[in-house]
């Protein structure tokens, strides 16, 4: 009976062992499936978030190419040996380019500019930012060069193994900035203040000089002082009018200027300008002559604007024409420019003098503010003038603000001459359409109020 219960209780002993060695194994598979699943599920997490930003970055990518190929000013991106991979469009239109003849190719042979290839050169050597300014040899342009430097990790070529950490990449963006036009702007902004400050110093200086003189001989010399007095009004009345025409071309340029237009009978508006001028011609001793058709048709313009325009050509004409010479004022309907440039049917009016000309190299600047050509033949113009007329003796901005205004009208202005042989002074207006009211001859007397030396609104004394 002993034996029996031993044998009972070893049974018992191992089934108690077997359900705890059970137990335990059961309790193991759990835990490894719990890990199991745990590292599933951060996996998941991990590949979610890891495709999240691969998303992310894809799209930041495609985000930056468009605002490459967008950027309007040209952009490569090239190798550390700079070969191009990259080249936005206005890369493409400045290199003038189809991208097939650029990508690949090295940076030397398809931008061909020293300067800018030195610029490059030096940052791909010392891996530094380098940029500089210079205006090409070939060209005439001013370009502004800058290079920049990144380095991005390179990226394992798909199912082949890395014995070492692959090396950095070393990329250069390369961007040009054109500045001729700044440039241009800023060299008349420096050329604008230079004149304004010659031409106020000159008066300034006169009216100081004469006023101490007239302090001594307003006693001594009352003649002389009268002299005096008058330069003195002279030169304020050139200062005032130097004033207003430079507001004049400020409102101009600044498209605070609206014209008002209306059908104009040119003939009438040359008649009027005719009647206002002579007193000045006759003072000069030059002919006044009106050579328009009696069969023009009407223009469409702002009589009072268009005036100021002839007027400022007249009164040019007859103070650079010698006594006895001649100033005729024409007009036709025209259907090409100079240059042999078509055209829409446009009246064309013309003043001509057989005045001292102007040298070939000077007519195309003959319209910029303040521009004055050979100024002896100017002081021998002027030599001759009275001297109420020399205080009115151009500022250079009359026919700039012709110009303006003809351009304001949808015509154009310009100059043709000869030395020794006289001047034409040409601008085009639209002609009135049919349904537009006639012009009167009578409006056309309301071309400008004269000013102080019977010129009209301070506008017309400009100076070739």
């Amino acid at each position: 009976m002993g034996n029996g219960s031993d044998i009972a209780s070893l049974l018992e002993a191992f089934v108690a062992g077997m359900v705890v060695v059970g137990a335990f194994a059961w309790l193991r598979l759990r835990v490894e499936e719990r890990k199991r699943r745990m590292a599933e599920e951060a996996r998941y997490i991990v590949e979610r978030r890891l495709a999240s930003r691969l998303h992310e970055i894809a799209r930041l990518h495609d985000i930056s190419g468009v605002l490459l190929e967008a950027y309007p000013r040209p952009v490569f991106i090239t190798d550390q040996d700079r070969v191009i991979l990259f080249a936005n469009v206005a890369a493409l239109t400045l290199l003038r380019l189809p991208q097939d003849q650029v990508i690949g190719r090295a940076a030397a042979s398809v931008i061909q500019d020293y300067e800018a290839m030195r610029v490059l050169l030096e940052a791909s050597e010392t891996h530094l930012p380098s940029e500089a300014t210079f205006r090409r040899a070939t060209t005439g342009q001013t370009w502004h060069v800058s290079v920049t430097p990144i380095t991005t990790p390179r990226q394992p070529s798909p199912g082949v193994p890395e014995l070492d950490p692959a090396p950095d990449v070393e990329r250069m963006i390369f961007t040009i900035e054109d500045l001729t036009e700044l440039r241009r702007l800023e060299l008349m902004r420096s050329d604008f203040v230079a004149h304004v400050s010659h031409e106020l110093r000159t008066p300034l200086a006169a009216v100081k000089l004469l006023t101490d003189t007239l302090a001594v001989a307003v006693e001594d010399d009352p003649v002389a002082a009268r002299g005096f007095a008058q330069r003195i009004s002279g030169e304020i009345d050139h200062l005032t009018q130097m004033v207003a025409e430079l507001l004049e071309l400020s409102r101009i340029e600044s498209g605070k200027i609206k014209l008002r237009t209306e059908s104009v009978d040119i003939g009438g508006l040359v008649e009027v300008s005719i009647g206002r001028m002579s007193p000045l011609a006759e003072e000069r001793n030059v002919n006044l002559v009106s050579n328009i058709p009696d069969d023009l048709p009407d223009a469409q313009a702002d009589a009072s604007r268009a005036g100021e325009v002839l007027i400022n050509l007249i009164h040019n004409g007859i103070k650079y024409t010698p006594q006895g010479g001649c100033v005729t004022i024409s007009a036709e309907v025209i259907d090409t420019l100079p240059e042999s440039l078509p055209t829409p049917p446009m009246m064309a009016i013309h003043v001509t003098d057989t005045g001292v000309g102007i040298d070939e190299n000077d007519l195309p600047r003959v319209f910029e503010r303040f521009f004055k050509v050979d100024r002896a033949r100017t002081r021998a113009a002027e030599a001759s003038a009275l001297p109420e007329t020399r205080a009115a003796a151009g500022t250079g901005l009359g026919l700039a603000i012709a110009r303006h205004l003809v351009e304001l009208h949808g015509g154009r202005m310009w100059a043709e001459s000869r030395i020794g042989k006289g001047s034409t002074f040409s601008f085009t207006l639209p002609l009135a359409t049919s349904s537009a009211p006639r012009h009167e001859a009578s409006s056309a007397s309301d071309v400008a109020a004269p000013n102080a030396q019977g010129l009209p609104g301070g506008t017309s004394s400009s100076v070739r």
